[in-house]
């Protein structure tokens, strides 16, 4: 294939992993694993299932045994593919672990664990049908196990226990020792939400986040906007925008003080808070047609125009479909008119409070 030029599909990486692993060549499995995500493919929940083997291989062969990170990337994995029964197993492996080497144990779940693990009950779609996990012992009467349950084998299958089961897990996380952080937070808010609990949702945003004195960012905005378009919730939108706006408004600084090497520093710190707590220009841009598209499904027109830097149209079409449904064609011009204009530097621009 390399003298051909030909690019290696993940199944044929895959099959020549397992092949390595079979033949207890588990340095040339990690050798072809790394090249395969250096070079060709991210990895799959099939690659990250082999490389847990070969973790255990390597274990057995040379006393190594994969950490904490480890885990927590394949819980990542598991979001992404939505295999919550996987994200299970992989919990009740973490737990055991402690329970068997205790402080010993490179496994002890951390604050990053259980916001991967919600992040897994936040992309799951339960079937409605009973489900049986994969085999696995369930752990019992320790510590780690909360002393009290543990998960049940069967994987839940409404969204109502999938909820039941996350918020039991978050009401175990003090007696862990785990501190509530802005990610973990989030990631809760965030199941709450696609699995479509309004009261609890507002709970979380309004509550939550106050108790624990975690300061919301614009991550946590973008979910409770999304919750509020998807809920048709005009009330809840205008409340979270006007929160965005005092959150923008705390971060801007316009000041030019200092030399150029000196400004250079802040702009880069700058541009790296925004990066992290997810304002920068485009997703400003973008929470603004997210707005602007909650108030167009609430029939108020005139109020989604005004929320708006220029966007592009196509960003804008439940707005559009709204103008075209109740036949408002100023409304439609003016939002065509908004869409072509030339698009402003959103950093240099005053981002725009809109009151009711």
């Amino acid at each position: 294939m390399k003298k051909t030029s030909m690019i290696p599909s993940q199944p044929i990486f895959a099959n020549l992993i397992s092949g390595c692993l079979k033949a207890n060549k588990v340095n040339k499995a990690w050798e072809i694993f790394d090249s395969m995500r250096l070079s060709f493919h991210q990895p799959d929940e099939v690659s990250f299932t082999l490389m847990l083997h070969a973790c255990a291989k390597m274990q057995e062969t040379y006393g190594f045994q994969p950490d904490g990170i480890t885990y927590n990337t394949l819980l990542t994995a598991c979001a992404r593919k939505k295999d919550l029964g996987q994200a299970r197993n992989i919990l009740r492996t973490m737990w055991s672990d402690v329970e068997k080497n205790g402080s010993q144990s490179l496994l002890a779940p951390d604050s990053q664990t259980f916001t991967n693990l919600f992040w897994c009950y936040a992309s799951y779609i339960p079937s409605g049908s009973a489900q049986i996990n994969s085999p696995v012992t369930a752990t019992t009467g320790v510590e780690m196990s909360t002393q009290r349950q543990s998960l049940p084998l069967d994987l839940p299958n409404k969204r109502s226990k999938v909820v039941k089961e996350a918020q039991w897990i978050f009401s175990q996380l003090p007696d862990l020792g785990i501190k509530a952080t802005p990610a973990l937070l989030t990631a809760y808010l965030a199941l709450h939400i696609s699995q479509k609990q309004t009261s609890k949702s507002i709970d979380i945003y309004t509550d939550l986040f106050e108790k624990f004195d975690i300061q919301k960012d614009a991550f946590v905005f973008q979910h409770m906007l999304q919750y509020s378009y998807n809920n048709k919730d005009s009330k809840m939108a205008w409340k979270v925008w006007e929160d965005y706006q005092d959150f923008l408004e705390a971060r801007r600084d316009d000041s030019k003080t200092g030399t150029i090497i000196e400004q250079k520093t802040k702009d880069s710190e700058k541009n790296a808070l925004a990066i992290k707590e997810g304002w920068t220009g485009l997703q400003q841009q973008k929470m603004a047609a997210l707005m602007a598209n909650t108030l167009a499904r609430s029939n108020d027109l005139k109020n989604a125009l005004t929320t708006m830097h220029p966007p592009k149209l196509r960003d804008m079409m439940p707005l559009y479909n709204k103008c075209i449904q109740l036949e408002d064609l100023d409304a439609k011009r003016e939002l065509v008119y908004i869409c072509v204009k030339e698009p402003r530097n959103l950093a240099n621009s005053k981002y725009k409070r809109v009151n009711n």
